[in-house]
């Protein structure tokens, strides 16, 4: 161990003599280059990412948000899940991967609601939704029909 040690700081000396004298010598390795270079090196592999953020916003159509399930499917990517949004109508999706995705979202008491996507860029994409409500909880009032006999105010 004291051999390689010594071994590069003779290396470190014949590559810059004079840093030798100011207490700043350079370790070097084997090959004469610092081990800085081998960390730098496999840095751009880390910095490329195939996966982007989904941002989504569901509101009612008063504009409040919606508590609902959200369902993202890419066949292409063999990806499916589903999500749960908050209180609020608000959901983040995180690493998906890019592609076209369908989107289903789900509120009781609203009609279902489905559309197609893309997720291109690393990015957050974000997406607002509004639910319509189910034809079922739409409440008809029945017309008032009028007597055509008016009661005597006595």
């Amino acid at each position: 161990m004291l051999e390689i040690v010594f071994g590069l700081k003779r290396q470190a000396r014949a590559w810059a003599p004079n840093l030798g004298q100011s207490h700043e010598v350079i370790p070097c390795g084997p090959s004469g280059r610092s081990p800085s270079y081998l960390v730098l090196s496999t840095l751009p592999a880390f910095g490329q990412s195939n996966v982007g953020e989904l941002r989504l916003k569901v509101t009612d159509p008063m504009g409040p948000g919606v508590r609902s399930s959200v369902e993202l499917v890419s066949k292409i990517n063999e990806f499916r899940d589903t999500y749960p949004t908050d209180a609020h109508g608000n959901l983040t999706a995180k690493l998906l991967p890019f592609g076209v995705y369908q989107l289903r979202v789900l509120g009781a008491g609203f009609s279902p609601y489905a559309s197609r996507l893309e997720i291109r860029s690393v990015i957050p994409r974000k997406y607002r939704i509004t639910l319509s409500l189910a034809a079922s909880n739409i409440r008809r009032r029945p017309l008032r029909t009028f007597c055509c006999r008016v009661p005597p105010p006595w």
